[in-house]
């Protein structure tokens, strides 16, 4: 079976935020603890499982609207302090969802440019560390 001409390009793209930094980032595959923060004050838990330029993998136990916008706190690593990790904030939409037994995988499109540039530049550094 011949691999189709899209399978066959690297899944890449470039991201500037907006105070001009410049970051590569194909999909990556990771394991960052999170923390849904809806506005009822409820802490909800998941972890982001892959990341890519405007996009992340969501893994919770809960299910969120399609469409709807999330706030998340993720515990990216921190490439400078091995085993300890830099809190982010940052926001989504809820782009689709796909029930996997007592899980829930949900697709959320998220802004990068707009991310601060310490908050760019914490998830760039986590995704060149990891291998």
């Amino acid at each position: 079976m011949a691999e189709s001409e899209e399978s066959k390009m690297p899944d890449t793209s470039e991201a500037t935020t907006s105070s001009g930094a410049r970051l590569k980032m194909g999909r990556k595959r990771v394991h960052w603890r999170t923390l849904v923060l809806p506005d009822s004050g409820v802490k909800i838990p998941g972890h982001i499982v892959e990341v890519s330029h405007g996009y992340m993998h969501l893994i919770s136990r809960y299910s969120f609207a399609v469409g709807s916008r999330l706030n998340l706190a993720v515990f990216v690593p921190d490439a400078l302090n091995e085993g300890s990790c830099v809190v982010t904030q940052l926001a989504g939409e809820v782009t689709c969802q796909v029930m996997r037994g007592d899980e829930v995988q949900t697709g959320l499109s998220v802004n990068v440019e707009g991310l601060p540039r310490a908050s760019f530049e914490t998830i760039s550094a986590a995704i060149k560390a990891n291998p």
